[in-house]
């Protein structure tokens, strides 16, 4: 699933959105707070706020750049199922792969390996 980014720059605290406003980013949308001038100094302090309130949330707070990342957190139904596919879409990597291989055996007339 991609994300679109809104970023905000913060020039001042007042210019933090809040919690509510933050809560109601929908799944397709990630969250980028830029911080500007002396509120650089304070970032870790809010960042760690945000962890603290933001249940359902990821708060990334980075570590050279002045900025904090705000997604919210994949289900687990959407984790499920994205390893349900892969398992099916290793299957099908598996088949592909043996006919490649045959294919290839076929093409320069080999015959395959007893060892193998």
């Amino acid at each position: 699933m991609a994300r679109t980014t809104d970023i905000i720059i913060i020039k001042s605290i007042d210019q933090l959105p809040a919690v509510d406003e933050i809560k109601s980013i929908s799944r397709e949308k990630a969250l980028k707070l830029v911080f500007k001038g002396n509120t650089n100094e304070q970032r870790k302090r809010i960042g760690q706020y945000f962890v603290d309130t933001l249940s359902g949330f990821q708060v990334l707070i980075h570590t050279i750049n002045p900025e904090l990342n705000i997604v919210t957190e994949r289900e687990k139904v959407e984790i499920k199922s994205n390893l349900d596919l892969e398992k099916i879409f290793g299957k099908h990597i598996e088949e592909i792969k043996k006919k490649s291989k045959f294919n290839l055996w076929k093409f320069l007339s080999l015959k395959r390996c007893a060892w193998r």
